[in-house]
């Protein structure tokens, strides 16, 4: 029976972005060999973009790859994207070469990876590709430059599928989006479920006198889609109730002066802390385990772009321990419900000051969501995951060997 200590596998995706770094750390040290060729979002800070190569765990190889940070008018950036793209796919292809070996299997996070572990395959540089997706965007409400480019992009993921052994889908909507949009059944390719996950080092939980009884937490890009806008109004109401209750909100993104100055214009700036992007893992998570309920407001708008997704900061607050209030925008959202982690809401402003009074309302309450919302994340630790769907790739691949 095949096993991952007996393949080599390589790795392709975005860095911090994606999911690159966690398919790098699970399988580096249970395959015969891993390659990571780990591009950078052009849209970064800094390029990041590397190689690597690890054998039995051990790095034996690593050297940079071709970056580009963009900068400047939006529409002329998405212009530059097809060259872009280009000289990366040159550069990635260029460190292939440079590596000298052949895959058993590759696994590409996202279209434009996966269409270059095709091109390997016609190359006969590797066997067999897995096509892991991370979201299915859906078409703007308005006319603009992004129609185009999303519907491109949904051909070229019905192609990935179509020259996939495996299609990984990071939410059970995806499948449901390609029949919608692309009229691409769910038959026509094989697939399995493979959600968001962390890995198990980051599982924490704090005991009731370790955390913040009164502290909401908010973690994501600071965009009007995410819906800080409807805490800012909703915490007037709170404050009158809960007049110690503040909101930590972490990250950073388009619409933060615009919600700064929503929350000056209420007086409310005492009341929102704001700790721009935590880079290290720990620290992110440390802040996040201290809080009391993690909040997923998101607008219920059409094009919303999270609908097809499995966003991460449901599980980043599970994994902490914090009941979860999140808007019934995402799959996931339901579970949340059913399972006791957290409340799911519709994206209404009564609902959400009833949804914090109700978790908040006494520590019986509170620890009780702080459990369940705990337990939740065991379901989705890496290692629980990827055990099943690895297996299935295994599957599949031995019985290709056997024809």
């Amino acid at each position: 029976m095949l096993s991952l200590n007996d393949i080599n596998i390589m790795v392709a995706g975005q860095l911090k972005t994606s999911r690159t770094e966690t398919l790098e750390n699970y399988y580096r040290d249970k395959v015969n060999s891993l390659s990571v060729i780990g591009i950078s979002n052009p849209f970064a800070v800094k390029g990041l973009a590397r190689c690597t190569l690890y054998e039995k765990g051990q790095i034996i190889k690593e050297f940079p790859l071709f970056s580009v940070q963009l900068r400047g008018v939006y529409w002329l950036n998405q212009l530059l994207m097809g060259p872009v793209f280009l000289l990366y796919t040159l550069s990635m292809l260029r460190a292939v070469l440079k590596l000298k070996r052949k895959f058993d299997l590759f696994i590409g996070i996202a279209c434009f990876s996966t269409l270059f572990g095709i091109l390997l395959k016609k190359l006969g540089i590797v066997k067999n590709v897995v096509y892991y997706t991370l979201d299915y965007y859906p078409m703007p409400i308005k006319l603009h430059i992004n129609s185009l480019i999303n519907r491109s992009i949904w051909h070229l993921d019905k192609y990935c599928c179509k020259n996939s052994l495996l299609v990984w889908n990071i939410s059970p909507r995806i499948s449901e989006a390609r029949k919608k949009l692309m009229k691409f059944s769910s038959n026509e390719y094989r697939h399995a479920l493979a959600p968001l996950t962390y890995g198990e080092n980051l599982l924490r939980f704090r005991s009731l006198g370790e955390i913040e009884k009164d502290t909401i937490v908010f973690v994501g890009t600071i965009s009007w889609n995410q819906g800080l806008q409807l805490v800012v109004e909703a915490m007037p109401e709170l404050l009158k109730i809960k007049p110690e209750l503040k909101i930590r909100v972490i990250g950073k993104g388009p619409s933060e002066k615009g919600i700064k100055d929503i929350i000056s214009s209420k007086g409310l700036n005492d009341r929102f802390v704001f700790h721009g992007f935590v880079e290290k893992e720990e620290t992110l998570f440390d802040i996040v385990s201290r809080c009391a309920i993690g909040i997923c407001p998101w607008t219920n708008d059409a094009d919303n772009n999270v609908i097809y997704a499995d966003p991460g900061k449901p599980k980043l607050y599970a994994f902490c321990g914090v009941p979860i209030i999140i808007t019934r925008v995402t799959a996931v959202a339901e579970e949340i419900g059913e399972f006791g982690a957290g409340l799911a809401i519709d994206y209404d402003k009564q609902q959400f000051i009833n949804a914090v009074l109700k978790i908040l309302n006494d520590s019986d309450s509170l620890e009780r969501y702080r459990k369940r919302s705990y337990a939740f994340a065991q379901k989705y630790t890496t290692e629980a995951v990827f055990e099943s769907v690895s297996a299935e790739v295994l599957k599949i691949m031995e019985n290709h060997r056997g024809d």
